[in-house]
């Protein structure tokens, strides 16, 4: 069995990841952002390859992130863990018996 130290290592890197994933993604949206706010493209093509990539990127990020915190919050569930717990929880319950 995996020890409480090498799996919240692994949430925290999973955490580190998002965080790092996020960052390339908003780098990548500024540097195609001219001094008016507007994104610029030399063409649709280009347009639609590169939303693309930054919507892997969104989401990426916010699977690595989402994946983190439930890691963390299973391994520590009896000290703070039950407060992101339970909200999911509950909305898994909702789920089941509100549909």
């Amino acid at each position: 069995m995996l020890s409480e130290v090498s799996v919240s290592g692994f949430a925290i890197f999973l955490l580190l990841a998002a965080a790092g994933l996020r960052f390339i993604w908003k780098r990548r949206v500024f540097e195609r952002t001219n001094a008016a706010g507007i994104e610029r493209f030399d063409s649709y093509t280009g347009k639609i390859r590169s939303q693309s990539f930054d919507w892997i990127l969104k989401f990426g990020s916010l699977l690595a992130f989402a994946a983190g915190v439930i890691i963390l919050s299973f391994v520590h569930v009896d000290t703070w863990g039950w407060v992101v717990i339970a909200p999911i929880l509950a909305f898994i319950l909702y789920l089941l018996i509100g549909t």
